[in-house]
């Protein structure tokens, strides 16, 4: 029976361990959140809507105060198991003269992501809100492809050439941010782009050729009124009284995400996982419909339609990236487990290597930068850290005992 139970054990370990990692990623303009005046009764229905899609990314748009972002964070605490963070709320610095002002943001799984940057890009409409997150997994590289650098936008809405020149000027401001990355990055843009379809001047501009970081739609359906299910507005033919938001049924694609080539190439080890985009709800059958009218085929449930409906006059755009490594037997026989304390810590980091012979060490920091590179030839090594600045900082091991480098991750405060 015990020999039963170990062997139980081994092979649960194994298959745990070949599991690819999947980042679950939602955009979503929530309509003006929180209502002002008082509670918001499309709680409820956000609700659902989170637990449903469980995201480990979300894109949030159309926030109205921070009262509105903190609520969401708490939420997707409540509902999962992992701990959840938000960027910073600023207030919409761009166009002080509006009064009508709204802001994007981003709430996170902080057991899967550290925030190490953000910034508020300033446009001639609304703010572009930039996020630089570390991706806590150590089967990446610690090189720059363990950096996700997202773009939450909300780009001026109307259907004129007045409006679609705004559009394309707050699109030229943020691809002045995008040509200051490094080579190959990990990027995702995402928000409502109120473009109104594929030959639209800022469209065309956001897929224009940028080097290795150029973006790619990763539906790549040009021709969007020949594909219903890519849709995204609006979930009513009526608004309901007194919630505001469009009209007219689903029958508009403005929101989506964009990808970097990075992100959107197969053979890497943290890519976009093909066909996991999908506008939620929308199964192609209501066009020009109440998204509560779609076909009785649909792969989400009529109270979540429901939901759908009155929550927001948009849908969520929800995809996953992911890891896609699957580590054989013999790969797992390889790895050596150290130690690394105390973490975090402000003076020294201990270091056990538990057996492994003639190893070089790499501290790497939050931009991607060797600042140590040592070799060590003891199992036990301590590191002298009180002159780094406070921040994230990446372990990485080399020895020739094993074939793949060891990365662990450290906090110094």
């Amino acid at each position: 029976m015990r020999l039963k139970l170990i062997f139980i054990w081994m092979f649960f370990s194994i298959s745990l361990f070949a599991q690819n990692t999947e980042f679950k990623v939602v955009s979503y303009n929530l309509l003006t959140f929180p209502t002002q005046g008082g509670p918001d009764t499309r709680f409820n229905d956000l609700e659902k809507i989170l637990d449903h899609c469980q995201p480990d990314l979300f894109f949030v748009q159309e926030l109205l105060s921070e009262i509105g972002l903190r609520d969401i964070t708490s939420k997707c605490n409540e509902l999962f198991d992992d701990e959840y963070a938000h960027g910073k709320f600023i207030g919409q610095i761009s166009n002080p003269s509006n009064s009508w002002k709204l802001q994007q943001n981003l709430v996170f799984n902080d057991d899967k992501f550290d925030l190490v940057d953000q910034e508020t890009i300033v446009t001639t409409h609304r703010d572009h809100n930039y996020f630089k997150l570390l991706v806590n997994d150590p089967n990446l590289s610690p090189a720059d492809s363990t950096f996700l650098h997202i773009y939450v936008v909300h780009l001026k809405s109307s259907n004129s050439p007045e409006h679609e020149q705004t559009r394309l000027q707050m699109v030229n401001k943020l691809f002045e941010h995008l040509e200051d990355l490094p080579e190959n990055s990990n990027i995702m843009v995402g928000g409502d782009f109120n473009i109104y379809d594929s030959d639209e001047t800022p469209y065309v501009k956001l897929l224009s050729d940028n080097g290795s970081n150029t973006l790619k739609d990763p539906i790549n359906k040009p021709n969007w009124y020949s594909h219903n299910d890519i849709l995204t507005q609006s979930t009513r033919t009526s608004p309901p009284a007194g919630s505001g938001g469009a009209g007219g049924g689903v029958d508009d694609r403005f929101d989506f995400v964009l990808l970097s080539e990075a992100l959107m190439d197969a053979e890497d080890k943290f890519a976009y996982i093909h066909d996991s985009y999908k506008a939620l709800g929308n199964d192609g059958t209501c066009y020009n419909q109440n998204i509560t009218d779609c076909g009785t085929n649909n792969e989400v449930s009529s109270s979540l339609l429901s939901a759908l409906y009155n929550m927001s006059d948009h849908l969520p755009v929800v995809l996953s990236i992911g890891n896609k490594t699957v580590s054989s037997m013999e790969e797992i026989s390889e790895i050596q487990p150290i130690s690394i304390y105390p973490n975090p810590t402000n003076h020294y980091l201990n270091l056990e290597l538990n057996d492994l012979s003639e190893s070089t060490i790499k501290v790497i920091n939050a931009m991607g930068q060797t600042i140590v590179d040592n070799k060590i030839y003891s199992n036990k090594e301590r590191l002298d850290i009180q002159n780094l600045p406070n921040g994230i900082y990446i372990i990485r091991i080399k020895s020739k005992s094993i074939s793949n480098p060891i990365t662990k991750r450290f906090v110094k405060f």
